[in-house]
């Protein structure tokens, strides 16, 4: 990832964040979507475990023409 890819990454990020925090009317209810993000990032983790080689780091597992 360059430099461009990864600003354009924080950019996506913040505005989802930002997204997320207009919704969330609670601590408690942050926690539940943080939770929830974190299995989101364990099942794309695992789904790399199991592709092994076939994974390239860097690559999008799916893209859209």
């Amino acid at each position: 990832m360059d430099e461009m890819d990864i600003t354009r990454v924080m950019k996506d990020l913040l505005r989802l964040l930002e997204n997320i925090l207009k919704e969330v009317e609670s601590v408690d209810e942050l926690e539940e979507v943080v939770g929830a993000i974190k299995r989101e990032l364990e099942n794309v983790e695992a789904i790399k475990r199991e592709l092994g080689s076939w994974f390239i780091d860097g690559c999008s597992l799916y893209q859209a023409s």
